[in-house]
């Protein structure tokens, strides 16, 4: 692989949390690109998972990118082990979109709102339909499963998100009836 080209790179003095422009760093560039063994690697080894962000607004952060690239469990654990802001992020919303329940447990563990609908980078996001909470992001993806595992973790059904949507309303409004039979 390619963590003897790191281990040499950081043995010459390169910072590991050297930002690639709009790509992130070199830890959410193994977590986009699906190389867990390396995220782990640059993780043991001083990376920031809160250094740097890349340049997808959906995405940004180590953890957003771990949630929305289906990293394993252990690697989302890891990024939490090491300081990734929880809190801050998107990632709940993030993970709920591609129904990474896995994920969802591990940040409610770690002290996630289940019912929080975070800070967008953008007003125009903040409007869109898929966003809200938790659950809004399940129904307005399609992501019935998902759906049923927050509400069986406590989520609220009754949470308007800024387009004026409860769940329910948001899984009818993108015509996902699995999802709006469960809710």
């Amino acid at each position: 692989g390619h963590i003897p080209v790191f281990e040499c790179m950081v043995k010459h003095n390169w910072d590991i949390n050297y930002s690639l422009d709009h790509r992130g760093d070199a830890l959410i560039c193994a977590l986009k690109f699906h190389a867990p063994e390396l995220a782990r690697w640059l993780l043991e080894h001083g990376a920031d998972p809160n250094a740097n962000l890349g340049s997808d607004p959906l995405a940004g952060t180590a953890l957003e990118v771990a949630c929305s690239a289906r990293c394993p469990r252990d690697i989302i654990s890891l990024l939490i082990h090491k300081g990734a802001d929880i809190e801050g992020s998107i990632s709940m919303l993030v993970a709920a979109w591609v129904g990474h329940n896995e994920a969802l447990s591990i940040l409610l563990d770690g002290g996630a709102d289940i019912d929080t609908i975070p800070k967008a980078s953008s007003s125009d996001l903040l409007l869109e339909e898929y966003w809200g909470t938790p659950l809004h992001g399940a129904a307005a993806k399609g992501q019935s499963e998902t759906v049923r595992f927050l509400l069986n973790k406590g989520a609220r059904k009754d949470i308007l998100n800024n387009a004026g949507r409860t769940p329910i309303e948001t899984a009818e409004h993108f015509g996902h009836v699995a999802c709006a039979s469960i809710l």
